[in-house]
């Protein structure tokens, strides 16, 4: 079997670009390929069966023709929004209706509360596709609010690595901050990720104990464009919060393997990474 992944791909900056290649190592299955969208801020891939312009809504029919012509049996989509061109990423529909392959769809974002351009645009790729995976229960249970052909909708948890478990009074990140409790958030820094909710429970948190540590590791998508703004404004409510001394930013895209440092036991990747 010969699946083409319809995804961002390394070495653009991007968690569905994570995903897609970890599932591309997990699938036990014939052959693989790429077909990587492509950002103004991209170099060229030497991987990639095909490359698709962000914005350019001709190279979404274009990669359909290829793939048409191919030896691809089944089309892997990897889904969010704002990894496509057009309003709420509409493109991709350009791409769906032209490609002849079947399709299995990936939805990273499925929120509670769409637009309805959004949910327009989730119920064409439902309705395209020979099977739907989502992430979460929640997440089927927001599509399914919005779709009539809920039978293609599965659900396959978000996986993550596998690593030794140790208590966390054990391990030397913490001794290397000498804090009680220490609390992450990894990935991109955008406004729609809760990180507000979770400062105003932290300010509660301190109402009882000071002896905790929020590390915020990440920083924007430079594909889609600055977004100091969120930064800013997180940092401003950091300091309204009074949580200055309780909140780290390391502001810096990090890869797997130094982002586990950090969660687990390794504290050179304080050092590797910095902070501000």
């Amino acid at each position: 079997m010969h699946v083409a992944h319809v995804s961002t791909f390394s070495p653009t900056p991007c968690g569905i670009a994570t995903y897609a290649e970890s599932l591309m190592e997990s699938l036990l299955v014939g052959r693989h390929s790429k077909i990587r969208m492509l950002y103004h801020c991209d170099v060229k891939s030497t991987d990639a069966l095909h490359e698709i312009r962000l914005e350019n809504e001709q190279a979404y029919a274009h990669a359909a023709a290829e793939i048409n012509c191919s030896d691809v049996d089944v089309v892997s989509l990897q889904h969010e929004f704002a990894i496509f061109g057009g309003r709420d990423g509409e493109y991709v529909l350009e791409f769906l209706e032209k490609l002849a392959k079947p399709v299995v769809t990936t939805l990273h974002t499925t929120p509670t509360l769409m637009s309805e351009s959004q949910a327009q645009i989730i119920r064409f790729i439902v309705a395209r596709s020979a099977a739907v995976v989502v992430l979460t229960e929640q997440a089927r249970d927001n599509v399914a609010a919005i779709v009539s052909e809920t039978s293609k909708i599965a659900v396959v948890r978000h996986g993550v690595p596998e690593v030794d478990y140790k208590l966390p009074k054990e391990t030397n990140l913490r001794r290397e901050w000498r804090r009680e409790h220490v609390f992450f958030s990894a990935g991109h820094v955008s406004d729609r990720k809760g990180y507000t909710n979770t400062l105003a429970a932290l300010r509660e948190l301190k109402k009882v104990t000071a002896d905790f540590l929020y590390v915020i590791v990440g920083t924007h998508q430079p594909q889609f464009g600055s977004n100091s703004q969120c930064a800013y404004s997180l940092k401003r409510t950091v300091s309204d919060f009074s949580l200055q001394d309780n909140v780290l930013f390391v502001e810096r895209y990090v890869d797997l393997d130094v982002l586990l440092d950090h969660i687990g036991d390794v504290p050179p990747a304080v050092e590797r990474c910095g902070s501000s």
